[in-house]
């Protein structure tokens, strides 16, 4: 297996997989020179430059034998998303999962993966961040914002990280969220975790875009609303992209 790291940068662009995800192409404008990292479907909106690195499925341990044949949503993603990390791969970008069972990564044709993370800290509530090490924090977008830290990030953007709204919750589908809200995954992991992310790291500064559906806060945290619409301009109070 391949560990070469991708070059290290302090400047990190996180691109999840919330609605907000879309300001992505406007927030790389500003900071081309930063590091991308994304996950699931989050490489489409990259163009013709693929992300530094791709974090490809952290649960892979738990797919049921049958999704080799089940034609849900949610197999179609995986085999979609797996396809196009090997691309990614081909292009330049660096592949990291976080799986520990050989025969797993062999049964899915995983194991071409550039690195894999171990995560050392476990258990939860309250959760705990230890930078140099992985927190087992469930979700694949939490894996990346762990990766960035432990990789010499010392500004994280994070866009399409809003959390799972009753809205909708992924850029590229209109799925409703019922079963993320249902199971808590905004207010027992993603806001948990990030604040404490935050406080663990208080030299490290994070800007959040979008409208986030948990609080986080911090000196070191700044929040920006997203972009306005061409119709929205007009209006004295829509919040801006900082220059």
């Amino acid at each position: 297996m391949d560990v070469t790291k991708p070059a290290a940068g302090q400047e990190w662009i996180l691109v999840g997989s919330s609605p907000g995800a879309t300001m992505f192409p406007r927030i790389r404008e500003q900071y081309s020179d930063a590091v991308t990292i994304t996950t699931n479907m989050g490489y489409t909106l990259f163009g013709e430059k693929p992300p530094d690195v791709y974090f490809f499925c952290d649960l892979l341990d738990l797919i049921p034998e049958r999704m080799d044949t089940d034609d849900s949503r949610g197999s179609r993603r995986f085999f979609e998303s797996r396809d196009a990390s090997k691309q990614l791969k081909e292009q330049g970008c660096h592949v990291i999962g976080h799986i520990r069972n050989n025969e797993i990564r062999l049964q899915w044709g995983l194991e071409w993966f550039n690195e894999m993370i171990i995560a050392e800290v476990g258990g939860w509530r309250p959760w705990k961040f230890i930078p140099g090490k992985y927190t087992a924090a469930r979700l694949s977008g939490l894996f990346c914002l762990q990766y960035a830290i432990n990789n010499g990030a010392t500004h994280v953007h994070l866009v399409g990280c809003e959390g799972y709204a009753a809205s909708g919750h992924h850029f590229d589908t209109d799925v409703d969220s019922a079963e993320a809200i249902e199971e808590n995954l905004t207010a027992d992991f993603i806001g948990p975790f990030t604040q404490a992310v935050v406080k663990a790291c208080p030299k490290v500064e994070f800007t959040f875009y979008g409208n986030l559906e948990y609080a986080i806060h911090g000196d070191n945290v700044e929040k920006v609303f997203a972009f306005p619409t061409a119709e929205a301009i007009v209006a004295e109070d829509t919040p801006r992209l900082h220059p």
